[in-house]
């Protein structure tokens, strides 16, 4: 997505890459392992999924942390999507 613009090229999204790492954090709780690196994912997660984007694809999650860092990743190629549709 970031270098191809290409929205379909992982079809797999925030919301259900979000639910599916909450579930790792749950059974990783209840075996008593440690999950540094899965919970930073998942919270990545979900601040896009509280952000709104929950149904774009999992590969726009760069552009969704680079709007929040101030910088625009969204792929030349890609249609802009307008701010109120974010």
């Amino acid at each position: 997505w970031t270098l191809e613009g290409d929205r379909d090229a992982h079809k797999f999204t925030i919301a259900n890459a979000f639910k599916d790492l909450t579930y790792l954090e749950s059974m990783a709780g209840a075996a008593g392992i440690a999950n540094p690196l899965g919970n930073a994912t998942k919270n990545a997660f979900a601040g896009a999924f509280a952000a709104g984007p929950a149904d774009q694809y999992v590969p726009m999650l760069a552009t969704h942390i680079g709007k929040v860092n101030g910088v625009d990743l969204t792929p030349p190629k890609a249609p802009r999507v307008p701010q109120d549709a974010q």
